[in-house]
């Protein structure tokens, strides 16, 4: 992750290493980290309340899929895929166990819409392609480790996270059996292993949008050329990110006490984009310092919208995941408890709206032991325009 005057250099493994640069001109994004709409995201919400039975108990999501007829939801807490309709109602569960085609640690998962494939990256290294029946069809070992995967017209996308020392890359993309390499590893964070929620998004059919946490660069990938260019470079004002910093010796993970860890606790650096998506010709991300914030980026016209709360009436409880859905929708998930706990914990200067009504009737319907409730987007704020210089 060599930063040297927005000048980055690549390698390219097909049959043989080469070396090639990525073309560095690019639209900038500058987010002032004060000019925030006091109107929410979002006005509206619907909810899916996910069936709870013992076959398939979920303590934590990591991540939700909305495919067809289905929500796939992936736990890696409790090693657990598992497919609900879009009523809630549990459908199969992905086994687990010892068997040649079972999961062992379910780490990330992703959804083929060409060939309509689940494909689970599973204990970091073997990528196994399952049908939505079930049924593994294929499975790729590899000797590197990953924590992301994004199958993409064939080819597979892949995010190290820092989790491999074989690799000076983070990013691996594989396409017939061979590998290109992008974005050197930047031996300040070489110790800090990172698990984001997200780490590609795909545009178009032949251009992916490609990220990480320690870099202010949203990158784009084209299939049909193999090569990446920088999109978008962010730039903060009234904020430090993370990019910059200049501490001393290597950020490492070692626990609550290591520097990594104190530099999170003390909000005092935006540590990169996170929850990239496009929402048709709209980008939508988060960015957080001592709060989290969302991000409306319309590509076509530069502007952008900044925002303090994601939908009304509803706890911002620094929810990490969030996912995208159909009809330019965010979804994320509440536990029993956390609804019950932001009910009971409302401050009293607090105004009651049409959504805190319905999240209270939602929590008179719930127990304490059932599985998350999936809360949807709806009505999007129709943002002022302001444009990005």
């Amino acid at each position: 992750m060599k930063i040297v005057y927005f000048t980055l250099c690549i390698f390219m493994c097909i049959g043989c290493t080469s070396e090639k640069s990525i073309d560095t001109q690019c639209d900038q994004i500058k987010i002032d980290m004060l000019s925030i709409t006091e109107k929410p995201l979002f006005l509206d919400f619907d909810y899916i309340r996910l069936e709870t039975q013992e076959d398939c108990l979920i303590s934590y999501i990591d991540k939700i899929l909305v495919v067809n007829r289905y929500l796939i939801i992936h736990s890696v807490r409790d090693r657990a895929v598992v497919l609900f309709d879009r009523e809630g109602k549990y459908v199969r569960k992905f086994t687990n166990g010892q068997g040649p085609d079972d999961l062992i640690y379910p780490v990330d998962i992703s959804y083929d819409e060409k060939n309509d494939r689940l494909w689970i990256l599973d204990y970091y290294s073997t990528f196994r392609e399952f049908t939505m029946e079930g049924k593994c069809i294929n499975t790729i070992k590899n000797e590197n480790a990953y924590m992301r995967l994004q199958p993409y017209n064939g080819s597979l996308l892949l995010f190290t996270a820092n989790m491999t020392q074989k690799s000076p890359y983070l990013f691996e993309f594989i396409k017939n059996k061979q590998s290109v390499f992008f974005v050197e590893k930047d031996e300040r964070f070489n110790n800090a292993v990172y698990i984001p929620t997200t780490s590609f998004c795909p545009v178009n059919d032949s251009i992916v949008f490609f990220y990480h946490q320690f870099e202010d660069r949203i990158y784009s990938w084209n299939e049909q050329t193999m090569k990446a260019d920088i999109a978008y470079e962010v730039i903060y004002q009234n904020g430090r990110s993370i990019a910059n910093w200049k501490g001393e010796g290597e950020l490492g993970t070692g626990g609550r006490n290591s520097e990594y860890q104190k530099l999170i606790d003390n909000r005092e650096y935006i540590f990169g984009i996170s929850n990239l998506y496009c929402l048709s010709d709209v980008l939508f991300f988060t960015v957080k310092d001592n709060t989290r914030k969302y991000c409306l980026y319309e590509m076509k016209n530069r502007t952008l919208q900044l925002y303090q709360d994601l939908i009304s009436g509803l706890p911002d409880l620094e929810i990490i995941e969030l996912f995208t859905g159909e009809n330019n929708t965010i979804l994320f998930a509440l536990s029993p408890d956390a609804i019950q706990n932001y009910i009971d914990n409302m401050p009293d200067n607090m105004s009651i709206n049409k959504n805190f009504v319905k999240l209270k009737k939602m929590s008179e319907e719930l127990n304490e032991d059932d599985n998350p409730v999936i809360i949807i987007s709806k009505n999007r704020q129709s943002p002022e325009k302001e444009k990005i210089q």
